[in-house]
């Protein structure tokens, strides 16, 4: 019997695949990490702890260190993009987590264990790139510091080659892992393929039973072509003109024009009333096609009308397609279930995002304000102090400038004296420097020459070696040859003992053949030596086998396909479920809704209602008003008019001497404005020249000054050369 049993091997293999599923389902934009993963498993019916545990640490895992994990994979497709499949990214993602995080907590054991259930390439190429000693001390290592503290990518994460922690502490057998899977991918060599298909020579080809081809049917000869014979010219061609044809357009066109008037006058015979109530007809029946379109839009969108007639159709609608809905049972199938479904999530995720936006706006701004206060009022502070300080430190800088003027004419008075000294001790040094530089040059001469000599004499040394080397190795070269041939002498004897045994066994199997064709036993095998081969009891108990091993797959088969639709049916039945209850809230909230709104639409209409017959006794009452008004400013204006009559009678007597009083003033307006300008360019140049003599004055001060410098400092240098010289000339007597 076949056992049913999974091996580790499979089981490692389906828990990966299981978890790069869950990988690949997630989306962070309408679930948690934990919904999901609770949703995944349901789905998938898990329920053994190991599995759901190793579940829940893969998808907490790859979030938490979801950017070291995408800068490890990102690094291998780019440096195997031809190696890797796309595909697998989910996969790599869950290897890179389980290496970093949890190998040491599996073991290496469990660790090779979950790698020996995949592909070996992957494997390989995943390893080769992970655990490559150069990329960690690289490329890997300057990844890990962008994202992570340098001690902990030292101590735990990568580990290094002194304190063998982290990847380090399991490189040795990693090494030898990536060593047996070298051997396995490897091709064989001749040898081994050789030796592996020894044996294979020994069948016999036969032929396969093939279905013959079938002679092809000869093809049919085509049948002989119909002689072509052209139609004969038309009798009438030379007897038509164009001026026939014209005629005959005329006439055509003359008998279209009666046909026409003709079934006018036969319309105008019929009664005036029956027209009209054929239009009648045509445009109630276009009024209640609109009507219907307009209720079917308002059923398709439910946005009611402000209307308050439509208002009141649509409602009354409303309630006879309700009506007409009781009792009628609904089947949807499974694509419109999950189109609802997929729809009611949008919805639900378009309303939870508005509530987050409305609670993160939920803000009130006095806080801010007082806080902005304070800082203006903290900054003023700050700006005046550091406006203070700028003053002190202007007036400290310049006493120290001037301070440090006077230091440096004194420091630079120094240096040059040193300078002085220094410069006779260097002549001196020089001198001294220069007579050991002979001395040494003489004597690395005769090294140099030493030297050559010795270098002659190794060359001639090691070209004696050399050539005893070579002898040897001649004589190496030679031993190893015959000892070649002899082993080879050997290998052909050997190999010519073997032809001759199997020679021995085939002819044995050979005779026993002839023998079996007289006598047959069920019991016995051929005895051809062929790879597998059986009696005919075993062949048949084999056969057996095999069917009850078929019929168990198949049983299992639709076991498992039976229990997959019925996962289905009762996820469906449950979405329906849930469906059915967005439904009913739904159409709660939708009557409700309508309700409000239709209320709304009859308190807007009063409201309006209202405001025009408030706003015509308003406008009555602001028109009888301007009416009065203009009425008082009417007898105004006339009792203007009259004074003012009155007054120009006086006022144009004495005219003449207003417009010369008048003229005069302006005269003296102008003579004051020339004056003050005057004054103040006066003024302006005053200061100008003022300041200009302050200038110059200063200016000549500060040149006075610098040239007395100039000249203490010239008769100081004079005066303290003059020393100098004096002092060096009685160093010198």
């Amino acid at each position: 019997m076949i056992s049913t049993k999974k091996s580790p091997k499979k089981r490692s293999k389906g828990l990966l695949k299981s978890c790069c599923r869950m990988m690949e389902t997630y989306k962070p934009s309408a679930m948690t990490p934990s919904t999901h993963v609770e949703e995944f498993l349901a789905r998938e019916k898990i329920t053994d702890e190991d599995r759901v545990d190793f579940h829940r640490e893969v998808m907490y895992g790859s979030q938490r260190y979801a950017k070291m994990l995408k800068a490890v994979v990102d690094g291998l497709y780019a440096k195997h993009s031809s190696m890797v499949n796309r595909l697998d990214r989910s996969l790599y993602t869950i290897l890179t987590y389980l290496t970093f995080h949890r190998m040491e907590e599996m073991s290496f054991e469990g660790y090779r264990g979950v790698l020996g259930s995949l592909e070996p390439h992957k494997i390989y190429v995943f390893l080769q790139f992970l655990f490559s000693e150069e990329l960690m001390k690289t490329w890997l290592r300057d990844q890990l510091l962008t994202i992570y503290d340098h001690s902990y990518v030292d101590e735990h994460l990568l580990g290094t080659t002194q304190n063998l922690q982290g990847l380090y502490h399991f490189l040795p057998k990693i090494n030898l892992y990536l060593a047996d899977l070298d051997a396995l991918l490897r091709p064989q060599t001749k040898s081994e393929s050789r030796k592996t298909t020894a044996r294979a020579k020994l069948t016999k080809a036969e032929p396969f039973n093939l279905t013959r081809q079938k002679p092809r049917k000869k093809p049919l000869e085509p049948a002989p072509l119909s002689p072509y014979h052209a139609k004969p010219m038309p009798a009438n061609l030379n007897e038509t003109s164009l001026a026939k044809l014209e005629n005959q357009r005329k006439m055509r066109a003359s008998r279209r024009k009666e046909e026409t008037i003709s079934r006018y006058e036969r319309r105008k015979g019929s009664s005036v009333l029956t027209r009209l109530e054929g239009h009648n007809r045509r445009s109630k029946q276009k009024k209640i096609d609109l009507h219907r379109k307009a209720n079917e839009a308002l059923e398709a969108t439910l946005v009611p009308h402000t209307h308050q007639e439509f208002v009141k159709k649509s409602k009354s609608y409303y309630e006879k397609v309700k009506g007409a809905r009781k009792g009628v049972e609904f089947r949807s199938n499974a694509a419109a279930i999950l189109r609802e479904e997929a729809m009611y999530k949008k919805i639900q995720e378009k309303e939870a995002r508005l509530i987050r936006e409305y609670e993160g706006n939920l803000r009130d701004s006095s806080k801010f304000e007082e806080w902005k206060a304070r800082e203006e009022e903290k900054e003023v502070k700050k700006r005046e102090e550091v406006i203070r300080q700028r003053k002190l430190d202007s007036e400290q800088a310049a006493v120290n400038a001037r301070k440090a003027v006077e230091d440096r004419v004194q420091e630079k008075r120094t240096i040059a004296s040193e300078m002085r000294q220094e410069r006779a001790q260097v002549v001196e040094l020089l001198e001294i420097e220069r007579q050991h530089a002979v001395e040494e040059n003489h004597a690395r001469t005769l090294k140099v020459q030493k030297v050559r000599q010795n270098a002659r004499d190794a060359v001639y040394n090691l070209e004696a070696v050399k050539r005893n080397r070579a002898n040897e190795m001649q004589q190496r070269q030679e031993e190893r040859r015959k000892f070649r041939q002899k082993e080879e002498k050997a290998a052909l004897k050997q190999k010519r003992e073997l032809i001759r045994q199997i020679q021995t066994m085939v002819s044995q199997a050979q005779a026993k053949a002839r023998v079996a064709k007289t006598l047959f036993d069920p019991t016995t095998s051929s005895g051809v030596g062929s790879l597998d081969e059986m009696s005919l009891n075993e062949l048949q108990e084999r056969l057996v086998l095999l069917k009850l091993r078929e019929m168990r797959e198949l049983k299992e088969k639709r076991q498992k396909i039976n229990s997959k639709r019925e996962s289905k049916r009762e996820d469906l039945t449950m979405r329906q479920k849930r469906l059915e209850r967005l439904r009913k809230n739904k159409a709660v909230y939708s009557e409700k809704r309508r309700a409000a709104e239709h209320e709304a639409a009859v308190k807007r209409e009063e409201s309006a209602r209202t405001r025009r017959e408030k706003e015509v006794v308003s406008v009555h009452t602001r028109l009888s008003g301007a009416r009065e008004r203009k009425r008082a400013e009417a007898l105004r204006l006339a009792r203007d008019l009259e004074t003012r009559k009155v007054a120009k009678t006086f006022l144009e007597a004495d005219a003449a001497k207003v417009e010369e009083m008048r003229w005069r003033q302006v005269q003296r307006g102008h003579a004051r404005k020339a004056e003050r300008q005057q004054a103040i360019k006066v003024a302006g140049a005053e200061r100008r020249r003022a300041v200009q003599d302050r200038e110059k004055n200063q200016r000549t001060i500060n040149l006075a000054r610098r040239e007395r410098e100039k000249e203490k400092l010239r008769r100081n240098y004079d005066a303290t050369l003059k020393g100098k010289k004096a002092k060096a000339m009685g160093i010198g007597t």
